[in-house]
């Protein structure tokens, strides 16, 4: 039994959609990851840093040299498998090309304590057959997640880079890059411009190919892939850009952009471009979670921190939508810590989704991650 949880359900639910079932122990968790390896169930949770002791709380601050967690299902709960050693891990991207299976993490900085070395490398791991050891690694600045999709025969790596100091004189590279496999390694395809991207997302509409790309600074891109690479196709005008997800209800296309500066915004394609269909209030987005239960689709909002980096409220209400008559009413609200990113997944006849907590209420990177069991 989780207990300290808070569970806020919406007068109109006569029961709530998700109950705690375990709490993971993770120190900044930034992701959650699962997947599948001959029938075995596993799941990767990256960690951005852990508290240095007899310091002052800081979510800017801590040790960042800290591992990435893989767990394994078994006897009904997740054990931790195996620990990658890793440095300001940021996300998690598993997939395969062919019988080979990956595991991407992209990480934003190194270093024990501020300030940190923010020019770093991210890492991608191959199974081999046992474990996860590294194979190929990628020189970037302030990286902070990989997205793998393919077209054809032909396979895509991208890693969204960049970050703008403040009071910094220096001057990086910011872009953001796609990389393409040539059987044997990744190599540099194409570059994005960016200034502080956050976050991948590629789908398919009428066999048109976009990937759209988060910025924390510039207004959020969709781009269209045209044959050779992809070119500029729409602007999402808000800064503090976070996430782009992608779905479909009843034939209709869906793009939810979770904003933490702004309100977070559903658009409907209409044809030829993605426009404003539902606003979501208030402010902290960090990303969302679609899934369908029978014919109903839900949607999730995680929210990460509301106010200023240097005084930030981590401990918000994270809502849970239901399709009702057009539109996503609340149903549930989930308190969440530095509410990160969610999965949703199932194993033999439970379904579940996790939540990556990334910042005590109290400001430590110490907080558990939590797994939920829906109902």
């Amino acid at each position: 039994m989780v207990h300290g949880l808070l569970l806020l359900c919406h007068q109109a639910l006569a029961s709530p959609q998700l109950t705690p079932y375990q709490q993971l122990d993770t120190n900044g968790a930034r992701d959650v990851t699962p997947f599948v390896i001959d029938d075995r169930h596993y799941m990767v949770i990256p960690q951005l840093a852990k508290d240095i002791p007899n310091t002052k709380a800081n979510m800017n601050g801590g040790n960042s040299d800290v591992d990435v967690l893989i767990y394994r299902w078994r006897k009904d709960k997740f054990e931790i498998y195996q620990r990658l050693p890793g440095h300001g891990n940021e996300s998690s991207e598993f997939f395969e090309i062919g019988s080979k299976k990956f595991l991407a993490i992209a990480s934003i900085h190194s270093g024990p304590k501020p300030p940190f070395i923010t020019p770093s490398y991210s890492m991608l791991y191959e199974w081999d057959g046992e474990r996860f050891v590294p194979v190929q690694q990628f020189y970037g600045y302030a990286s902070k997640s990989w997205k793998y999709f393919n077209l054809g025969d032909r396979h895509f790596l991208a890693l969204a880079n960049g970050v703008v100091l403040p009071n910094s004189k220096a001057k990086h590279d910011t872009s953001s890059v796609i990389y393409e496999y040539d059987g044997q390694k990744f190599i540099p395809f194409q570059t994005i411009p960016s200034s502080w991207a956050y976050q991948w997302e590629f789908f398919t509409i009428a066999g048109k190919h976009y990937l759209g790309l988060t910025d924390h600074l510039q207004p959020s891109k969709l781009y269209r892939w045209n044959g050779k690479q992809f070119s500029p196709f729409q602007e999402f005008t808000n800064t503090g850009g976070r996430a782009f997800t992608h779905f479909k209800i009843q034939g209709l296309h869906y793009l939810a952009f979770a904003n933490i500066s702004h309100p977070s915004v559903l658009y409907r394609w209409n044809g030829q471009s993605f426009e404003q269909y539902q606003e979501f209030q208030g402010l902290g987005g960090r990303n969302f979670l679609f899934y369908m239960r029978g014919k109903t689709p839900y949607l999730m909002r995680i929210n990460f921190i509301t106010g200023s980096r240097s005084n930030p409220k981590s401990n918000l209400a994270s809502p849970l939508y239901a399709w009702k008559e057009g539109k996503f009413e609340i149903i549930q609200e989930i308190e969440t810590f530095g509410g990160v990113n969610a999965a949703y997944f199932a194993i033999k006849d439970q379904k579940f989704i996790a939540i990556a907590n990334s910042l005590s209420k109290d400001l430590r990177f110490k907080t558990h991650s939590i797994l939920y069991q829906l109902q």
